[in-house]
């Protein structure tokens, strides 16, 4: 057998796999790059169930690692431990509750976790997001709805895993 058609039978897999600019052999240019809408980010919508069971459909939008990275910092507790030590604790609730106030998509709702009548109407002193949500939907229903977000805006991915 000669060498020339030995591997005449083998694929070349990565010269026929299309690309983002739609032709074969083309990599991403600085132009491809320039046409990303960074203000328009994946949206979607979760379902919430409020205390008394009836359901709503929240509009949400993706956040990117810097928003979900200080919502955690502002989630994070300091506790006094042991012979002086301070030790850090996420508070889940609170965590919870942020990331579905920063992901909630005003452009398709007039709703605000952060109304000052909202939270009158509840007898809070304060319009905090992390006060309000806890008091109008279901726990499980709060957590349900982060891991949604947080599942579109692709942050739950491991390393490595989201360009396979």
């Amino acid at each position: 057998m000669n060498e020339q058609n030995r591997y005449d039978h083998e694929v070349d897999e990565a010269g026929t796999q299309e690309t983002v600019a739609g032709t074969s052999n083309e990599f991403v240019t600085l132009a491809d790059l320039l046409d990303i809408d960074v203000t328009n980010r994946r949206a979607g919508s979760v379902k919430m169930m409020a205390i008394d069971g009836k359901w709503f459909d929240i509009p949400i939008n993706a956040l990117d690692a810097d928003e979900e990275s200080k919502i955690r910092k502002q989630a994070i507790r300091k506790l006094n431990g042991p012979r002086g030590q301070i030790t850090e604790e996420l508070d889940e609730l609170k965590y919870n509750c942020l990331i579905i106030d920063k992901a909630l998509d005003s452009r398709r709702t007039a709703m605000s976790f952060r109304s000052m009548e909202l939270a009158s109407k509840l007898g809070l002193p304060v319009a905090a997001p992390e006060m309000i949500i806890p008091k109008l939907f279901a726990t499980i229903s709060v957590a349900d709805a982060s891991r949604e977000v947080i599942s579109l805006s692709g942050l739950d991915e491991p390393d490595g895993a989201l360009g396979k």
